[in-house]
């Protein structure tokens, strides 16, 4: 039995890598990747489908394949799958050294947490399975460990590892590991030494406490991590390359000084950029994007394919004065936290104005048409003047915000002839874990209440029904007592106080449920 069969890893589902994230940034680069309702989706490591098997269910016109070495993990989506009767989903318990070339094409290839845990043969093998596999606008996942910042973490699991030689027993192997890590940091004379507050950083982690994370993450045999530019350059000797990195906002070199700003955006390789940058950052951890070759990807966000996305402003305006500047070429300046925006151009301000009186994402086209009219001018020329906007420094800033993510839901109780339904995948998941998947691929919590009230929501019952349904639930559960979650507090209800105020709370959690996407 493998390790991975002994103690499995946790199969959750990872909200970046949901195909919509990715067309999202593949279209902000200017590849046209495929939309996720018809697409062909393909994950190495998938463990037990935590991550495929909600995708499947919430798209039942694409196609998701999903391959691991655990004939465990495997078998325990398999049941999943059954008890949720998809077809459009596969899972398979094989090596990926094993896969063959003609095993298709793929719009999107996930391998998250993968790449570094593997021989460096095998990572040549998932190199290859992007070369071979992916479709001529396909998009790959790539997570792994990266230097500089693992240099650092990888002197701890040499420790953990030197310390726990000869130890079968995995729960006796982590428990050992753990020990060894928390003597040493005790152990440090100067405990505000940059050493010290690196390693109580790490075995104060949430994840260091938990057997599965440790025994993968830190004490498997295997753990290679790599610099950017190796990477990118293996992608560039498979026909491949290198688009960007999914979390590319939060090491953008515009959080830092003018001066290093500037010195980073004048190098004129990507790669040798973004390298430079995980020296200064210490990066550890990267989520690479990967396209084919004859893409030509700009080196910083276009809005050539704006078209494809939502936008939504947090910028707010610093004049008072400034409703008479709307149309000439005053400027006004817009901030958000401590990031200032100064605009002259009038196309842009009234943009910025209109976005900031929405509170929903608007499509870019939309926006484009409203200036248009309200300018009296040709959509063209708006275009053109909002592309001049270096979105990748507002995104930075968190100043504005591009998205096709799927938005929560607008479903309103008020009309009993409404019929709620949530998920499939989450009304399942429901019926034995308190956390379930939501639209987006995200976890939710959920109380005692959340929990017994999702399966009851099949799109068949009326609020009125769902609310009898619901109180037969409560009369003849298990449970007395209710933490109320949502409430100040967490306020705990007996089960007489919450059948006393079924309906109103019926209402309330349906619309908790709804602005969580948990909801059809």
């Amino acid at each position: 039995m493998s390790c991975y069969d002994e103690v499995p890893y946790a199969s959750n589902p990872f909200a970046l890598t949901h195909p919509k994230n990715l067309y999202l940034m593949a279209s902000l680069f200017g590849v046209p990747a495929v939309e996720i309702t018809t697409a062909r989706v393909l994950e190495l490591g998938c463990a037990s489908g935590g991550n495929i098997i909600p995708l499947a269910s919430n798209y039942p016109d694409a196609t998701f394949i999903g391959i691991d070495l655990s004939s465990k993990q495997i078998g325990v989506g398999r049941h999943h799958i059954r008890q949720l009767g998809l077809r459009n989903i596969q899972l398979i318990d094989v090596s990926i050294a094993d896969i063959a070339v003609d095993f298709g094409e793929f719009d999107y290839i996930i391998a998250h947490g993968l790449h570094s845990w593997v021989t460096e043969s095998v990572q040549k093998k998932i190199i290859s399975v992007f070369k071979h596999h992916l479709s001529p606008d396909g998009i790959g996942h790539l997570s792994f460990n990266t230097r500089p910042g693992w240099n650092v973490v990888d002197g701890i699991r040499k420790l953990m590892l030197m310390h726990t030689v000869g130890i079968d027993d995995p729960t006796e192997r982590a428990a050992k590991a753990r020990e060894i890590a928390a003597f040493v940091h005790r152990s440090i004379p100067n405990q505000e030494s940059a050493w010290s507050v690196l390693l109580g950083g790490e075995i104060s982690h949430p994840s260091f406490n938990k057997d599965y994370y440790l025994l993968h993450d830190h004490l498997e045999q295997d753990n290679n991590p790599v610099y950017l530019h190796e990477l990118v350059d293996q992608l560039e000797a498979n026909a491949l390359q290198y688009l960007t990195d999914l979390e590319f906002m939060k090491h953008s070199p515009y959080l830092l000084s003018k001066e290093s700003c500037e010195a980073i955006c004048n190098i004129q390789s990507k790669t040798a950029a973004e390298q430079y940058l995980d020296f200064i950052n210490n990066r550890r951890f990267r989520q690479m994007l990967i396209c084919r070759e004859h893409h030509t990807v700009p080196s910083t966000v276009t809005t050539k394919l704006f078209n494809r996305i939502s936008i939504k402003s947090n910028l707010k305006v610093a004049n008072l004065n400034h409703v008479a500047q709307m149309s000439n070429r005053d400027v006004i300046s817009y901030y958000h936290n401590k990031f200032v925006l100064s605009v002259s151009e009038p196309v842009i301000k009234v943009a910025l104005q209109w976005l900031a009186q929405l509170k929903a994402p608007i499509n870019w086209l939309e926006l484009i048409d409203d200036v248009a009219q309200y300018l009296q001018l040709d959509k063209f020329q708006v275009s053109v003047a909002l592309s001049t906007l270096n979105f990748e420094q507002l995104m930075a800033y968190e100043a504005v915000e591009l998205s096709n993510k799927i938005v929560a839901s607008e479903f309103c109780p008020a009309s009993a002839n409404r019929k709620p339904q949530a998920l499939t995948y989450s009304r399942y998941q429901a019926t034995f874990t308190d956390v379930v998947t939501n639209r987006n691929n995200e976890c939710v919590s959920l109380d005692k209440l959340g929990q017994a009230l999702i399966p009851l929501l099949n799109g068949e019952r009326t609020m009125e029904q769902v609310v009898d349904a619901f109180s037969d639930a409560i009369r003849h559960g298990e449970e007395d007592h209710f933490e109320l979650l949502f409430e100040e507090g967490e306020i705990v209800f007996d089960r007489e106080r919450v059948l006393s105020n079924i309906a109103p709370l019926t209402k309330k959690y349906v619309e908790i449920l709804a602005l969580n996407s948990l909801l059809q």
